[in-house]
């Protein structure tokens, strides 16, 4: 996995101030065995699982790559989709007919395939891995390995991006851990020189039955696990094995000072300044110590950032990038000027010699050792494969359900401040300055062979153009989630409660939701800042166009601490003028500071196309801001946050017993309510597009066309739900069957929601070769057009199935369910909305579809792309698509940034722009 943790977010466990907590798993009985041929087996019995898991992890990944051939591991993961058993059906278009949520992913130390379906298709799934493992690549000729590199050619090109995180972390990592396998590049080059006999002795010498893991997870009792598997294996289970291969050796963790400052020189369209500190291994113990190191390093650049060197940071990210043998925690700032490198390391360096983790303070405390053990409690319930799967490759053990968590514990020991003292050291500080400059363009920019995240947007999630899924019962899809049996109350105040309890893993999900306003972008902005100046600053909110929403995840037995978190906003809220006023001038000097990206240039250009002249696309700008006053935030917190407007959902392994109520309405009845129904008043929906527009972006020398096309749509509680869930399954599933499969355009196609309650949109994006914009999105433009005209009754058959499928997979889990009725409550649902929404797609005929396609503003689309417009106008004029071309961002020339450092800029690795 690329980051353990994606960012710093606040666990949503503010506090043991309880007392450490007993936490209990669920009762899961374990099957482990290793086969005669070396499959090492294992099944968990998790009675409450409504579906089975099927996951095959092999013991090789990106680590093994030859040298000059990296992207190696990546690729075969792709071609063994492609394979073609008994001269069948592509492996990818199998699990497509079975209907399945199926994932590929390479990471540094394995190879990792899952699928996720009913417990009833656990033999079929079985079935396809097995002959995933006998032959990964049969069928795989020339031509599909030269379609399957170019495939992940354009996935490099699209990820790519040389201001993305991603990439900027692949720099940093070759450069901590240089001449070790984990710090090798994939490039165009090195994906180019793959020879089919390359890829058949990789899948040979490395997807073999002893380098198997074979996990499943679902409700069948372990023991009938293993005798389907092993019936479904055959001779693979049986065979005499051979030695597996042995883990990749970390790297060497050297104490030798780096360079003050490296220095990478690339078309970005601001200076970044990413950190390091190289440390082992951690994810045996779930990243606690990386996370501890994160927090410490964290620690340190606040102190340097909070002094006159404040103006130089734009923004700060983190997170941990974690391997087997080594663990990465990474902070990424944004600067101002490329000039702020040198100095903010500088000073670093010397806050980290003279006043730092040396003998400083320890970098833990015993409530965020208690947090992070309770974050790892709680994660358990997605039970993520390719995460237990590492547990049992490093640990050898197969307890991870009551192992992960203690664990974490164990690993946030008393002597972490000696581990401080040992690896956090100033001469260890890896530092990488990203500065504008011009750099080669005729290569996809690089990154590490990384994960092909495998989801419903995915390519390999669709069936190849000619090879049609059979349809199946809708109405047998989806199990009934049974939200409509949730026990709701009323409290005096007005407060809707609704408990869906949910029995099995012990976690639930809590969530107060106050219905405001529809408002846009800038006035969310001011809804935040109005939160941030009143009680309960510091705990976890969200502000939607239409909610304000305040959530927490716990353990069962914590439901009381999880009840107090989301409680604390239910009241008068009082602003503090001189705490806005500090926050709104923050937010309005770092707009004065920043100026937009171009993909933040984009999405308002989208906005203003699809809502013209409305609210939902005002721009936030300094002056916008700074004119925010702290009595009107006062005024807005009085007449939006309230009782009547407000409703707390519980969802998990929690009773809706009348004691819980009690204690429910202990917390939120001393909320005084204000008057009346909690009815918001009427307003009219926003205009739509007069006519179908286009804008370019320019990005000049950028090989790849990032094309966005939004399409407006009913909002949520006006529309036909199952009926345009069918329709935009089956839009995406053709366009993808067009653009990738049959004409080799895109990686992928995907779609997206801007849910707005005066006026939805669909936003479909893709990217494509600069030169083909005008063919790929003259195609995406037929299509929609195309949503319009009935389907025949295989292909309606098949969208509604799929829609269901896809519908289910946004239920199940405690949060996943709290959303939901959230989300009902929101938009004025009907308890039964998703118990009944299988019934409701199995029973749609084509005309219902084309009456909801009637409701869509086709024509009137608004599109977006980002590119090189000299290249992209002519295409799109070429296709019938006159464009207005916005001008690119001016970037300071590279001989500017030649002198950040201590060294001259040098180009990124291999190249730093397509």
């Amino acid at each position: 996995m690329r980051a353990r943790f994606a960012a710093l977010a606040p666990l949503l466990l503010a506090s043991c101030a309880f007392g450490r907590p007993r936490l209990s798993t669920p009762a899961c009985a374990t099957g482990a065995e290793a086969l005669p041929s070396g499959i090492q087996l294992v099944a968990y019995a998790l009675p409450h699982r409504p579906d089975t898991l099927v996951a095959a992890s092999y013991r090789v990944g990106s680590a093994r790559d030859p040298a000059g051939k990296e992207g190696l591991a990546h690729l075969v993961e792709h071609l063994s989709f492609r394979a073609r058993h008994g001269g069948g059906r592509a492996l990818s278009a199998r699990l497509e007919a079975e209907g399945v949520e199926f994932d590929g992913r390479t990471s540094a130390d394995a190879t990792d395939f899952h699928a996720v379906g009913d417990p009833d298709q656990l033999d079929a799934l079985l079935r396809i891995e097995a002959d995933r493992l006998r032959d990964p690549l049969a069928g795989v000729d020339e031509a599909e390995l030269r379609r399957e590199r170019e495939v992940v050619l354009q996935e490099l090109a699209l990820r790519g991006d040389p201001d993305a995180l991603g990439s900027q972390v692949d720099w940093l990592t070759a450069r901590a851990l240089a001449g070790h396998p984990y710090g090798r590049i994939a490039t165009p080059e090195s994906l180019r020189a793959i020879t089919l006999e390359d890829v058949r002795a990789f899948a040979r010498a490395h997807y073999r039955p002893e380098n198997l893991l074979l996990l499943v997870a679902g409700p069948a009792p372990a023991g009938a696990v293993a005798a389907r598997a092993r019936a479904a294996l055959g001779e693979l289970a049986t065979r005499p094995g051979e030695p597996a291969d042995p883990p990749v050796a970390p790297p060497e963790l050297r104490a030798s000072r780096p360079a003050a400052l490296d220095v990478v020189r690339a078309p970005v369209e601001r200076a970044w300044l990413l950190l390091t500190v190289p440390l082992p291994g951690d994810a045996a113990a779930g990243g606690a110590r990386a996370y501890l190191a994160l927090r410490a390093l964290e620690a340190q650049v606040e102190q340097v950032l909070s002094g006159p060197d404040r103006d130089r940071a734009l923004s700060v990210e983190l997170l941990v990038h974690g391997m087997d043998g080594a663990s990465l925690p990474v902070i990424r700032i944004g600067l101002r000027d490329p000039d702020d490198a040198r100095p903010l390391v500088e000073r670093l360096r010397a806050g980290l010699r003279f006043a730092g983790w040396q003998g400083g303070p320890d970098p833990g405390a015993e409530e965020l050792r208690d947090r992070l053990v309770l974050d790892a409690h709680v994660r358990l319930e997605a039970f993520d494969a390719s995460e237990v799967a590492r547990w049992i490759r490093l640990t050898g053990r197969t307890d991870y359900l009551t192992g992960m968590p203690a664990a974490v514990g164990a690993a946030v020991t008393p002597d972490r401040a000696a581990f401080a003292r040992r690896w956090l050291r100033e001469e260890r500080l890896v530092a990488l300055a990203v500065v504008p400059g011009e750099a080669p363009r005729d290569e996809a920019p690089p990154r590490l062979a990384g994960a092909s995240a495998l989801d419903d947007d995915d390519p390999h999630g669709a069936a190849a153009a000619g090879e049609p899924a059979p349809a199946r019962d809708a109405a047998r899809a989806m199990r009934p989630p049974h939200l409509d049996s949730a026990r709701r109350r009323r409290l005096k105040n007005g407060v809707r409660v609704i408990v869906s309890p949910r029995p099995g893993y012990r976690v639930l999900s809590a969530h107060l939701v106050v219905r405001t306003a529809p408002a846009g972008p800038l006035e969310r902005v001011f809804e935040v800042l109005a939160l941030r100046a009143a009680r309960c600053a510091d705990r976890p909110a969200t502000v939607g166009g239409d909610r304000l929403e305040f959530g927490a995840r716990a353990p069962t037995e914590l439901v009381d601490l999880a009840l107090a978190q989301v409680a604390c906003r239910a009241g008068d809220l009082a602003v503090d003028a001189a705490a806005f006023e500090r926050e709104r001038d923050a937010m309005a000097d770092a707009l004065r500071r920043r100026p937009p990206t171009l993909h933040e240039t984009a999405g308002q250009q989208l906005l203003e196309l699809l809502y013209p002249g409305h609210p939902y696309s005002a721009e936030v700008t300094e002056a916008r801001v700074r004119a925010f006053r702290a009595a009107d935030a006062g005024k807005w917190l009085g007449l939006n946050v309230r009782p009547e407007r407000a409703a707390l959902v519980i969802a998990g392994d929690v009773e809706a017993t009348d004691a819980l109520f009690e204690r429910i309405e202990q917390r939120l009845g001393r909320w005084r309510p204000r008057g009346g129904d909690g009815t918001l008043p009427a307003r009219p929906p926003a205009p739509l597009p007069g006519r179908r527009e286009l804008v370019v972006v320019d990005r000049p020398g950028w090989r790849v066309a990032e094309v966005l096309v939004g399409v407006r749509v009913p909002p949520r509680g006006a529309r036909d739900e199952a009926a345009f869930r069918t329709l935009s399954w089956r839009l995406q599933h053709v366009l993808t069957a067009r653009l990738r499969e049959g004409e080799g355009l895109t990686y992928r196609v995907s779609l997206s929601m801007l849910e707005q309650s005066l006026g939805s949109a669909l936003v479909l994006s893709t990217a494509v070769d600069r030169a083909r914009a005008g063919e790929a999105l003259a195609a995406v433009l037929a299509e929609l057009a195309a949503s319009a005209r009935p389907l025949d009754p295989e292909a309606l058959a098949r969208a509604r199935w799929r829609a269901v499928r896809r519908a289910g997979r946004a239920l199940g889990t405690s949060w996943r369910n709290a959303l939901r009725l959230t989300e009902m409550f929101v938009h004025g649902l009907p308890p039964d909305e998703w118990d009944t929404f299988a019934a409701r797609a199995a029973a749609l005929d084509a005309r219902a579809l084309v009456a909801e396609a009637g409701r869509w503003a086709l024509g009137r689309e608004a599109i977006v792309v980002v590119g090189d417009a000299a290249v992209i106008a002519p295409a799109l004029e070429a296709a019938g698509l006159p464009a207005r071309v916005l001008p690119a961002i001016a970037r300071r020339p590279p001989a500017e940034t030649a002198a950040v450092g201590s060294a001259a800029a040098e180009p990124g690795p291999r190249a730093s722009a397509p």
